[in-house]
């Protein structure tokens, strides 16, 4: 009984979009300077039926990108996938209405990427993603 609990503690799942949001996370918090408010938005996961409901009530909107960024009174978005990651049918939804609303939205599937989207988003940086 004990090796059958140890071998399912040792067996890790891989997830390649986690490891990239904790990597960009960091840069993050090391890179960005105090004029730019950014953040992550907890919008995924497995909720019950009452969370959701509740989440919808409140206004909760599906397919959200990931990194959120507010520079000069303008809202910037990262969707963060990793190399096989797909956006869904409402992420691609979100994205369409927030460019609509003059919103900046692009998709990342590394730290360099997410350095040269905020590039060209105009948002400074304090360095570069060490190589």
């Amino acid at each position: 009984m004990t090796f059958a609990l140890d071998h399912v503690r040792r067996k890790k799942r891989a997830r390649p979009e986690d490891d990239l949001h904790i990597a960009v996370a960091r840069t993050l918090d090391r890179l960005m300077p105090p004029e730019v408010f950014w953040f992550h938005c907890p919008n995924g996961g497995t909720r019950n039926v009452i969370e959701a409901v509740q989440f919808k009530r409140r206004g909760v909107k599906p397919g959200i990108p990931d990194l959120l960024f507010i520079y000069r009174g303008n809202l910037n978005g990262i969707e963060l996938k990793s190399d096989k990651g797909k956006l869904s049918d409402s992420q691609r939804h979100t994205q369409f209405l927030m460019r609509a609303a003059g919103c900046r939205i692009e998709t990342a599937r590394s730290e360099n990427e997410v350095y040269e989207l905020l590039k060209a988003f105009g948002i400074p940086l304090r360095g570069r993603i060490a190589a």
